[in-house]
């Protein structure tokens, strides 16, 4: 069963068991109104279901939708501002422009969505999966996304500053570009993660998983990778300086003309790291 059932002018709001959460019998029959209508008023639209339905530029701010599907849906322009998601699945919706500013989506699902130019500022994501959506010029500031999948998103140009991505997976990845600063990055894993010009700078990746990742003409001075692993990871013309490095793996790092000015390599394993014009001006604990 949908979300929508019209009989006359009459317009119901339904959960997968074909139960009626709400009824809108007013001028308007219109899901737009009908849905508006049940958040002004407050009700809770729990397990709702809007699988497939057009509700571009509608208005779920302060929504209680918990657990709601909008799977496939067309959400472009829309606003969840304030809304309550937790566990609801946008999975391949088009959600292009959508404002979900303090949004509460712990454990929600956008597999393979289109949410490009979106809105996630000082949002609550924990356990969220992004995986394979498409997030170009996202914007995630100040966001709690700790242990979330954002494994194979398009991430281009993202802002995550200041965000908390503690143990999120971010493998394959493409955040070239992106603005990850201020983040904690720590036992996050980014396996063949792309992050070339991105800037990470004062991050924390402490124990980090960056094999393979590519950090080429990236801005990574005053982070922490402390016992992370970057074994084949690229810094090509990366700016490391002033980065901690203590029992970081950098086996295999191909580091060409990269800056690694001020750094701290105590105890780090730097087999066949290749630093072929590479600043090591200042460096600490470096074992060649």
């Amino acid at each position: 069963m949908g979300a929508l059932s019209t009989l006359l002018t009459m317009v119901t709001l339904q959960n997968a068991a074909g139960e009626v959460l709400y009824t809108h019998d007013g001028d308007e029959d219109s899901l737009a109104a009908a849905i508006e209508s049940a958040i002004e008023e407050r009700v809770e639209l729990t397990g709702a279901v809007f699988d497939g339905l057009d509700l571009s530029h509608v208005s779920f701010e302060k929504g209680r939708l918990e657990a709601a599907s909008f799977k496939g849906a067309r959400l472009d322009g829309a606003s969840f501002e304030k809304a309550r998601l937790t566990q609801a699945n946008f999975a391949l919706a088009r959600a292009s422009g959508v404002n979900f500013e303090h949004a509460e989506l712990t454990g929600a699902v956008f597999s393979g969505a289109d949410l490009r130019d979106c809105n996630f500022e000082d949002v609550e994501a924990g356990r969220a999966v992004f995986s394979g959506a498409d997030l170009r010029d996202c914007n995630f500031a100040d966001s709690g996304l700790g242990r979330a999948a954002f494994d194979g998103a398009r991430a281009q140009g993202c802002n995550f500053e200041n965000s908390d991505l503690r143990e999120a997976r971010l493998n394959g990845a493409d955040l070239q570009g992106s603005n990850l600063e201020d983040c904690d990055l720590s036992h996050a894993t980014l396996c063949g993660a792309k992050l070339d010009r991105a800037n990470l700078e004062d991050s924390d990746l402490s124990h980090a998983d960056l094999t393979g990742a590519s950090f080429r003409a990236a801005n990574l001075e005053d982070c922490c990778f402390d016992h992370a692993s970057l074994q084949h990871a690229r810094l090509d013309d990366a700016n490391v300086e002033d980065a901690s490095l203590r029992d970081a793996e950098l086996g295999g790092v191909q580091a060409t003309a990269a800056n690694f000015e001020g750094c701290d390599f105590t105890g780090a394993h730097v087999e066949d790291m290749k630093t072929d014009g590479a600043n090591f001006d200042g460096a600490r604990g470096l074992r060649r």
